[in-house]
């Protein structure tokens, strides 16, 4: 009889024991289930931009990266940026390498050698700015945002910039300034010499050519030997996340804001590319003699025609048909 409320005690117990595992079984699914709110937060923030400011969630976010945008723009982004920050005669004596003055402007010190370039985000353009900057790498302006379609190509925006006088382009450079761009501008040069500029660009081959001559090849890579810069000032502003990713519709307004805070910064922060000038005159100088001779295997060439014009066959050399290479001596090329 003594069993009966050890039974109840028992079958008591049990039910206190079942409610406590039913109440810790509710609280580890409350606690997975967070994990799992937390994990789909983190992908998502993974998935989408930091900076998509359609997400209601963070309204102050929004607000205060817009303050910081607006503050760097007005106070930081004019004392290191645009043509207003740096005069015509700074840029001549700290910001022009004489190797590019002895290459593209006749060794002359008095002409200011700027090289242009639209850069836009290769796969999905949307907007580009057109980026100017001096032989050393040094950024004078960035003008735009412009769309990036077919009515607004490199040429058209430079138009637009001269006959506007943008940011005081026109004030800021004198006739017989230089201005090196590359064939995407050529629809603009007949423009750009109507102000009194001289244009470097590198040549277009004929219809029927189907290589250059030596004289078109050395002043091709007379002009790349100066404008190489504005594509490596490209380059590192990319390698800012910000812009080596597609940016979002969301704030296209910005973007030519963004643009102009990341080039002031690399203007005031990073080194310019060129900072050693001091054998630049022997390299040019160099470059100027070599590019005056001719080619010698070229020469050879022609010599070896036969009477109709046409070239000689090749034939594979061996161990046993070898020739003597000091017949050749034409073409060793000191």
């Amino acid at each position: 009889m003594l069993v009966y409320p050890k039974l109840e005690l028992c079958s008591a117990s049990t039910i206190i024991l079942s409610q406590k595992c039913i109440e810790m079984i509710k609280l580890f699914q409350k606690l997975k289930q967070e994990i799992r709110n937390k994990e789909k937060k983190l992908n998502d923030l993974k998935d989408r931009s930091p900076l998509n400011f359609d997400d209601h969630e963070e309204p102050m976010i929004k607000l205060r990266l817009d303050s910081a945008c607006s503050a760097l723009t007005q106070y930081f982004v004019p004392k290191q940026l645009g043509f207003g920050h740096v005069t015509r005669t700074d840029g001549i004596q700290n910001h022009t390498r004489p190797l590019a003055q002895q290459l593209q402007a006749d060794d002359d010190p008095t002409k200011a050698i700027i090289i242009l370039d639209g850069t836009i985000h290769k796969g999905k353009p949307f907007v580009k700015p057109m980026m100017i900057v001096f032989s050393d790498g040094y950024i004078i302006a960035v003008l735009g945002p412009f769309f990036a379609d077919g009515k607004n190509n490199d040429s058209e925006i430079t138009k637009y910039l001269l006959y506007n006088n943008v940011q005081g382009l026109q004030d800021w450079m004198q006739p017989g300034d230089v201005v090196v761009v590359d064939r995407g501008f050529r629809d603009c040069l007949i423009d750009l010499q109507k102000f009194g500029y001289e244009t470097k660009m590198p040549l277009f081959m004929e219809k029927d050519q189907t290589q250059y001559t030596t004289d078109e090849a050395n002043k091709t890579r007379l002009t790349s030997k100066v404008r190489w810069v504005i594509e490596s000032t490209n380059g590192r502003v990319k390698q800012w996340r910000f812009f080596s990713n597609v940016v979002p519709n969301t704030i296209t307004e910005k973007i030519g804001d963004c643009f102009e805070i990341v080039c002031a910064l690399i203007n005031c922060y990073r080194p310019v590319f060129v900072k050693d000038t001091s054998k630049d005159k022997e390299i040019a100088q160099q470059i100027l003699q070599l590019a005056s001779e001719t080619s010698k295997i070229k020469e050879y060439s022609e010599k070896i025609k036969d009477k109709n014009g046409k070239q000689p066959k090749w034939t594979n050399l061996n161990a046993t048909n070898s020739i003597d290479i000091l017949n050749y001596d034409i073409l060793l090329i000191k």
